[in-house]
C-alpha cells in the first residue's frame, strides 16, 4: 500500500503490519488486561495478537505464549501468518493437535516459544500434566464466543489463571452472542476486565470495512416434492390426532406442534401414565410410540423441504438398518412398515432415479455457471448443513463448465459417511486458496475464521437460525474487497422461519454491541498515549518494574488419588476434581468408570445411558461384572432421575434399579450434575484412603472375565442379546465354532430363525472395503420382506 505506515517492533519482521490506529488501540487497552475483543471479520484480529505476543515476549523473553483455535484449518492459517508476521526462528513457533502422539506433545511443550493449538489438546494436556502453564504469558483463544458453559476454553483459561506466574488472556471473536447475559457469562469463565468492542459503523474501522450485498432467492417447491410432503403430512396429522385423542396434546394441527414441542411430550406421556395399573400400560406404550415416530416424520419433512432427496433418502436408510439389525423398536417397524412411508421410500426411489435433489440446487447451479463464466478466477464458497447434502451438490457442481469443486466437511466418520482427516482438510483448503479449487462446499466447519481474500461470493444451500453462525458465514467474504451472500431459501417452508430467525438475533446482537459503550470507562491509556506508535508504547512499558508471582508448589505426596477411565477425561467431573488438587490417574478401565481405593470402583450413569442400558440389557452384565471385580462397587445415577421423564415406562424403571439394590446388593447413589458427581468421588476417596487408610494405585487390576468378555463379543451380533449369547456360547463351545458355524447350525438355538441366522452369515463373511450400506433399492427389499412377516404372524 502506498505511502502506508507499519509497525516497527524487534520482534515483528519490518513492512509487514500496516500501522492502523485502531489496532494500536486496541493494542495499548489489551496489552495488560485480560480482554476480550469483539471485531467484525477481516479486520485483523490475528495482527492484534501478534502485537500482543511481541510486547509480552520482549518484556518476559524466556516464557511462552499459547495461541488456541478451534479446528486445524484454523491452525495452518494461523502458523502462517505468526511465522509471517513475527521475528522469531521457525522452530520456536510449534503447530500441537491431537494428531500428535501424546508423549511426543510432553517434550515438544519444553521447545518453543509460541505453540498454536487446539483447546481440546491444550486441554488433555493440562489434565494429564504433560504442559506447564506457569511461564504462560499470554493465552489467545480464537472464536472465543465459545467460552460458555462446558466448552474446553472456560477450563482452560480457570487453570491458566490459576497457575501462571504472569497471566495475560486475550479472547478475540466477531461475534459474542444475542444476549447481555451470554457476554457476562464470557466475562466471568475468562476472567475478563476490559471488553473492546467494534462494528461496522465505528469510526475508527469503517474505512476499513468492505460491503457485503446480501440477496435472499426464493425457491418454489416441485410438483414431485408435494407427493411426499403430502404422504407425509397426512401420516402426521393420524399420529397427532391419535396423540389428540389420548389427551396428550390439544392440538393436532402440524403447525401447532413444532419439534421443541414434540421433544417434550415424553415427559408428559410419563406424567399421564405414571399411576397407571398394569393392565393400562399398553396404552403407555403406544403413546409413546406415537411420540416417537411424530419426531421422526418432523425431522423427515425437514430434510425433503430444505436439504432435498439424498439427504431424506440417507434419513429413511437408517431407520431401515434399525430394523434389519435388530434394534428397532416396535413402534419404528410401524411407521416404516406403513403403506405411507412404503410410498415415500418409492418415490425417493424414482427421484434418485431420476437425479432430481432439490429445486434449490438447479438455481445454485445457475449462479454458480454465471458467476464462474463472468469471473473464472473468483473463489465460491457454499454452506450446506447435512454432509449427504453437501456430497451430492459437489458432485452436481463439478458437472459445471469451468468449475472445479471440492466437498469439506469435518473428521468423524460413519460406516456410510467418511470424513476428512486433518491432513486432507489443510491440503483442500490451501488449494482452495490456490485457486486449484474454486469452489468449495461445506459443512459449519468452514464457517469459522477461515481467511480466504479472494472469495467474493458465499451461498447459503440452507438456512441457519443462529446469529453466531449467520455472521461467521457471512464472513467468509468482503474481507479484501466488496463481498456478496446469496441465500436459498425453500419457499414456504422451515427455510424462511429459520432465516427471519437469524435476522431478528444479529439485529438484537447488533443492538447489544451498541450498548456495551464501555470503550470509555475501560480504556485506561489517555487519548494522547492512544496515537503513539507500538515501538514507543513498549518502550515506556520496559521502564515498569516486572515483578513475578511466585505461586505455592503443590507436592502429590499426600493428595487424594482417583483412578480415571480414559474416556472420562474430558468430562466436568476430571475438572472438578482438578480443581480440588486431586492427583488423577488415567486408564482404560475394563470395570467402572473411577476407583477410589483398592476396594471401592464406581460406575458412572447419566440417565439417559441408564435407560438405555436397561433396554438393552447391559446394565445387569455391567452390574455382574461390578460385583465380581470388587469387595464394594456402586453407582452413582446422574442427571434428573425423574420416573416420568424417560422413555421407560416408571415400573419398568423402579424395577431395574431395585435389582441393582436386592439383587446385586449394589449401592446406589443419586446426584444433580457431573459438579455433585466430583464432589461425590471425592468425599468418597477421601474417606477410603484418609480415614480407612487404604490405597490407590495406577497397575493391572482385574478386569472382565474370559466368560463375560466371550457373551460381549457374541452379542455384538446382529440381532443377538446377551441370552442369545449364551445360548450360543454353551451350544457351539467357543467364539470360533460360533463363527465358522453354517446356516443349519444356528437354526436349533431357540430365538434364532432363518432370517436372523442368514443375517448373521451375511455380517461374518461381510467383506469391509466392499460394503455399501444404505442402497434404497436394498431397503425397499428389506420393507417388503419385513411387511410379508408381519402379514403371515397376523394370519397366524
Amino acid at each position: 500500500m502506498e505511502n502506508a505506515e507499519y509497525i516497527n517492533h524487534p520482534l515483528i519482521k519490518p513492512d509487514k503490519i500496516e500501522a492502523r490506529l485502531y489496532q494500536q488501540t486496541l493494542f495499548a487497552s489489551c496489552a495488560n488486561k485480560n480482554s476480550l475483543v469483539v471485531l467484525p471479520t477481516g479486520l485483523g484480529k490475528t495482527i492484534l495478537f501478534i502485537m500482543v505476543a511481541a510486547h509480552r515476549l520482549q518484556k518476559f523473553p524466556e516464557c511462552k505464549i499459547i495461541f488456541c483455535a478451534p479446528t486445524k484449518p484454523l491452525l495452518d492459517q494461523h502458523l502462517r501468518t505468526t511465522k509471517d508476521l513475527m521475528e522469531i526462528e521457525d522452530k520456536q513457533i510449534i503447530l500441537l493437535s491431537g494428531a500428535i502422539d501424546p508423549l511426543k506433545r510432553e517434550n515438544i511443550w519444553k521447545l518453543g516459544k509460541i505453540f498454536i493449538c487446539t483447546p481440546q489438546t491444550l486441554q488433555n494436556d493440562i489434565i494429564q500434566k504433560r504442559v506447564n502453564l506457569d511461564d504462560v504469558v499470554l493465552l489467545c483463544l480464537d472464536e472465543a464466543h465459545k467460552s460458555v458453559g462446558d466448552h474446553s476454553y472456560v477450563f482452560i483459561a480457570e487453570q491458566y489463571h490459576k497457575k501462571a506466574k504472569n497471566p495475560l488472556l486475550l479472547g478475540i471473536t466477531a461475534s459474542p452472542g444475542s444476549d447481555s447475559e451470554r457476554i457476562q457469562e464470557l466475562q466471568d469463565n475468562l476472567g475478563i476486565t476490559n471488553i473492546e468492542i467494534r462494528d461496522e459503523t465505528s469510526d475508527d474501522v469503517r474505512q476499513y470495512i468492505h460491503e457485503i450485498e446480501e440477496v435472499w432467492e426464493k425457491v418454489a417447491l416441485p410438483e414431485e416434492f408435494g407427493i411426499i410432503l403430502n404422504t407425509f403430512d397426512d401420516l402426521f396429522r393420524k399420529i397427532l390426532e391419535e396423540l389428540k385423542e389420548m389427551k396428550i396434546i390439544k392440538s393436532a394441527n402440524p403447525r401447532n406442534n413444532p419439534r421443541r414441542e414434540l421433544l417434550k411430550l415424553r415427559q408428559k406421556v410419563n406424567e399421564k401414565y405414571s399411576q397407571t395399573m398394569e393392565e393400562d400400560r399398553g396404552d403407555f406404550f403406544k403413546a409413546m410410540g406415537l411420540v416417537g415416530n411424530s419426531i421422526r416424520l418432523s425431522h423427515a419433512i425437514e430434510l425433503i423441504e430444505t436439504q432435498g432427496v439424498p439427504s431424506l433418502g440417507k434419513y429413511l436408510e437408517r431407520q431401515i438398518n434399525e430394523i434389519r439389525m435388530g434394534k428397532g423398536s416396535r413402534a419404528l417397524k410401524n411407521l416404516m412398515l406403513s403403506e405411507e412411508i412404503i410410498t415415500v421410500v418409492e418415490s425417493v426411489k424414482q427421484l434418485q432415479e431420476q437425479k432430481i435433489i432439490h429445486p434449490k440446487l438447479q438455481r445454485l447451479k445457475e449462479i454458480i455457471a454465471e458467476n464462474v463464466e463472468n469471473n473464472p478466477f473468483n473463489r465460491i464458497l457454499v454452506f450446506a448443513h447435512f454432509r449427504s447434502a453437501v456430497k451430492a451438490i459437489n458432485e452436481e457442481l463439478n458437472k459445471i463448465q469451468g468449475v472445479s469443486s471440492h466437498w469439506f466437511v469435518g473428521q468423524s466418520s460413519m460406516r456410510d459417511d467418511k470424513g476428512l482427516s486433518q491432513k486432507d482438510q489443510i491440503e483442500i483448503m490451501q488449494s482452495f486458496r490456490d485457486g486449484s479449487y474454486n469452489i468449495l462446499v461445506s459443512t459449519s466447519v468452514a464457517e469459522e475464521g477461515l481467511d480466504i481474500g479472494e472469495c467474493d461470493l458465499v451461498i447459503f444451500y440452507d438456512s441457519v437460525p443462529s446469529a453466531i453462525r449467520l455472521i461467521q458465514r457471512k464472513g467468509r467474504t468482503g474481507r479484501r474487497r466488496k463481498g456478496r451472500v446469496i441465500m436459498l431459501i425453500a419457499e414456504g417452508t422451515r427455510d424462511e422461519g429459520y432465516m427471519w430467525a437469524a435476522k431478528k438475533r444479529t439485529q438484537k446482537m447488533r443492538r447489544l454491541v451498541k450498548e456495551y459503550d464501555i470503550l470509555e470507562k475501560n480504556r485506561s491509556v489517555s487519548a494522547k498515549d492512544k496515537q503513539k506508535g507500538l515501538l514507543e508504547y513498549l518502550k515506556e512499558g520496559k521502564k515498569e518494574e516486572i515483578k513475578e508471582k511466585t505461586k505455592p508448589e503443590i507436592s502429590d505426596e499426600g493428595k487424594i488419588s482417583v483412578i480415571c477411565d480414559i474416556r472420562e477425561r474430558n468430562t466436568t467431573i476430571i475438572k472438578e476434581l482438578m480443581k480440588k488438587e486431586v492427583n488423577l490417574g488415567f486408564e482404560r478401565l475394563d470395570v467402572g468408570d473411577y476407583i477410589c481405593s483398592d476396594q471401592v470402583i464406581i460406575e458412572r450413569k447419566e440417565v439417559n445411558d441408564l435407560v438405555k442400558s436397561i433396554i438393552d440389557k447391559r446394565l445387569f452384565t455391567q452390574a455382574k461384572v461390578l460385583t465380581e471385580s470388587c469387595s464394594k462397587s456402586l453407582i452413582i445415577i446422574e442427571g434428573d432421575l425423574d420416573l416420568h421423564k424417560t422413555s421407560l415406562h416408571p415400573n419398568a424403571l423402579t424395577g431395574a434399579l431395585s435389582s441393582l439394590v436386592t439383587d446385586f446388593r449394589i449401592p446406589l447413589i443419586y446426584t444433580k450434575n457431573q459438579k455433585e458427581t466430583a464432589e461425590m468421588i471425592l468425599a468418597i476417596a477421601k474417606r477410603e484412603q484418609l480415614e480407612r487408610k487404604r490405597r490407590v494405585s495406577v497397575g493391572k487390576r482385574k478386569g472382565l472375565g474370559m466368560k463375560i468378555q466371550m457373551e460381549e463379543s457374541i452379542a455384538s451380533l446382529p440381532h443377538v442379546d446377551h441370552k442369545i449369547a449364551t445360548r450360543l456360547l454353551k451350544h457351539f463351545g467357543s467364539i470360533r465354532n460360533v463363527f465358522t458355524a453354517k446356516l443349519e447350525d444356528y437354526l436349533v438355538i431357540r430365538g434364532i430363525g432363518e432370517k436372523i441366522a442368514i443375517d448373521i452369515i451375511d455380517y461374518l463373511y461381510a467383506n469391509y472395503n466392499e460394503v455399501e450400506t444404505g442402497e434404497i433399492e436394498e431397503a425397499l427389499d428389506e420393507l417388503e420382506w419385513l411387511k410379508k412377516e408381519k402379514e403371515k404372524k397376523t394370519k397366524n
